[in-house]
């Protein structure tokens, strides 16, 4: 029969299985990174709204695209929108885009 003694691994065993588990948390930490990335790219657009307000020193004009049923090609100013959108386009002034062919929004 083994003693207990016995059992115990060695240090390379321990480190061995140090290595395995902190791989596996490197995996499941990647994995999260790139789910939370696709989140926001297809839905919720706050990097590309933070990416901006970074580029413009202040928040931007955030341009509506036509949708299905409609084609209004409005903007609209700072604080009248809820950043993000995974389709939103922004502009840092409001000549930009007008520039662009956009018209204020009436609201």
């Amino acid at each position: 029969m083994e003693s207990w003694a016995d059992l115990k691994p060695t240090r390379q065993e321990a480190s061995t299985v140090n290595l395995v588990k902190r791989n596996e948390y490197i995996r499941i930490l990647i994995l999260i990174v790139i789910g939370l990335l696709l989140i926001d790219i297809f839905y919720t657009g706050f990097i590309k709204f933070g990416y901006t307000y970074i580029k413009c020193g202040g928040a931007p004009v955030k341009v509506r695209t036509p949708g299905f049923w409609s084609y209004s090609t409005t903007y609209l100013m700072p604080g009248k929108y809820f950043p993000g959108g995974a389709d939103g386009k922004y502009f840092c002034t409001e000549a930009e885009a007008q520039a662009a062919g956009f018209q204020r929004d009436g609201f």
